[in-house]
């Protein structure tokens, strides 16, 4: 059973994650794919709203961490990302990157706990 649940999640955290990437990349020109930035902040703040909650079930916490969150966010991304923009002799834009992606990630996660554990414990 957690085993299908994760499969399900990961697929339609695939799907996020490529929907959000195709529909808002060629938007914004002053950061380089900005899809996966955004799915990134996203899963971090849905990671901590989820992991706020104590009320959850084993097969609903596969599906969501593991499954859902796990194709969504992906690290392996996050470095490729990292070293296509190095690659270019842009190592400035690079660092501030990764900089951006740590901070985002690090606020909406704190930002998803804190939301979560008020409507968990009121």
């Amino acid at each position: 059973m957690n085993l299908l649940m994760v499969m399900v999640g990961g697929a339609l955290g695939a799907a996020l994650r490529y929907t959000l990437s195709s529909q808002i990349n060629n938007q914004m020109l002053f950061i380089k794919n900005p899809g996966v930035l955004l799915a990134n902040g996203l899963g971090c703040l849905c990671l901590g709203l989820f992991q706020s909650s104590p009320y959850v079930n084993q097969p609903i916490k596969h599906f969501i961490s593991i499954g859902f969150l796990g194709a969504l966010t992906t690290f392996s991304t996050f470095i490729a990302e990292f070293f296509s923009i190095n690659s270019k002799d842009n190592l400035t834009f690079a660092i501030l990157f990764i900089i951006l992606h740590i901070a985002l990630g690090i606020l909406a996660y704190k930002t998803g706990l804190t939301i979560g554990k008020s409507i968990s414990y009121g």
